[in-house]
């Protein structure tokens, strides 16, 4: 759903700004393991879009 959205960055970025406690959910397509990395090694919104992105890429292969 989030893969296709114009403000998929804005959304991700918002999200990263807030601790996974306070904001549940998928944001930006990040799920919350990923928003933590991604605050927790200073990643920016399009890197943490880019490693949520291949994750779900290897776990459909992984099926």
């Amino acid at each position: 759903m989030c893969r296709g959205c114009r403000v998929r960055v804005d959304c991700a970025t918002f999200a990263l700004g807030y601790s996974t406690r306070d904001l549940t959910g998928v944001w930006g397509g990040l799920p919350g393991s990923v928003r933590r990395d991604a605050r927790r090694y200073g990643w920016t919104a399009e890197e943490a879009i880019e490693l949520a992105d291949l994750r779900d890429r290897l776990d459909r292969l992984a099926g």
